[in-house]
């Protein structure tokens, strides 16, 4: 499918069309407000929604910016400073205390970047305190799916051999990305 632009700024992708004046408008042209719907500056009607595809651009053009991210400053620093206490930890009960929070942490982070890219956008997300202190159930819900995969992978074991095991490996490795892909977007199961 060809995008469409914007009239007014023709090196933008649409995101509404008004079907009365047959005029394509970007996000820059028209903001739409939650639970609003957007008009047509020109005639004031209800504009129709482009969809997102005609926005955000696909993933496979968008690689090189994904395999780059790692690299942008704030986050490369914040992956870096973990990775150092975490090996200046020693093997105590503090240590492993430490670690464990150290996971969630990372955990959190990236279940932010998670849900930002999946949104499309490529920005870093903030390091700061605010955005890793607020809703920490996430790492703790998918250590939760974890442990109930693991739970039903070990009982078809047991009730089935390896036969049925193989299957459950393989209907983990389907549901597993989803199960991620949902809590990072929609915050439940």
């Amino acid at each position: 499918m060809a995008k469409i632009f914007c009239k007014y700024h023709p090196d933008v992708p649409a995101r509404w069309v008004c079907r009365h004046c047959q005029i394509n408008f970007c996000t820059g042209c028209i903001e739409a407000e939650e639970g609003r719907t957007p008009e047509c500056p020109v005639c004031h009607r209800a504009v129709e929604s482009l969809g997102s595809g005609n926005v955000i651009l696909p993933f496979w053009q968008r690689l090189p910016a994904i395999f780059a991210y790692p690299a942008r400053l704030a986050p490369l620093l914040f992956i870096l400073v973990l990775a150092a206490i975490n090996l200046l930890l020693g093997p105590s009960i503090f240590g492993i205390l430490i670690q464990l929070v150290l996971f969630v942490v990372f955990m959190k982070y990236a279940y932010m970047v998670l849900e930002q890219t999946a949104r499309g956008y490529l920005e870093p997300v903030p390091v700061t305190w605010d955005t890793l202190s607020k809703e920490l159930e996430l790492p703790f819900k998918q250590l939760f799916v974890v442990f109930l995969l693991i739970v039903f992978n070990t009982q078809l074991y047991n009730w089935g051999g390896s036969g049925l095991l193989f299957v459950g490996q393989l209907l983990t490795a389907l549901f597993f990305p989803a199960s991620v892909m949902v809590l990072a977007v929609e915050h439940s199961f």
